[in-house]
């Protein structure tokens, strides 16, 4: 009945864990190592690119700020925009039931 023990534990702990317990530390790093490479590639390479585009002096020219200017101020429009549209469509509907509710019972909410 022990055998049966020491099983279930080795089983409980290989299926509680997302790399099996058995690996080594250095089997471990290389699982890692592919999904960190893609991450690498994938997103803070761009991302150096870009900021390193950005912040150039270069780039700072005062056409380029307006039309920054420009853009964030479309952004804020949309976003206000937005904003209004989503409480004009989504007001309405809880306030008339609730005066609907009121009207067909005077007494609810007393």
């Amino acid at each position: 009945m022990e055998t049966g023990n020491k099983t279930s534990q080795g089983r409980r702990a290989f299926l509680f864990t997302a790399i099996p317990v058995y690996l080594s530390m250095s089997s471990r790093f290389l699982l890692w190592l592919l999904p960190l490479s893609f991450l690498v590639v994938a997103f803070f390479f761009p991302l150096s690119r870009i900021l390193a585009l950005t912040f150039d002096v270069n780039t700072l020219t005062s056409s380029n700020l307006l039309l920054a200017f420009r853009v964030l101020l479309f952004t804020f429009y949309q976003a206000a925009l937005s904003t209004l549209l989503t409480l004009l469509l989504g007001l309405p509907p809880p306030i008339f039931s609730h005066a609907m509710i009121f009207a067909a019972n005077p007494s609810f909410g007393r």
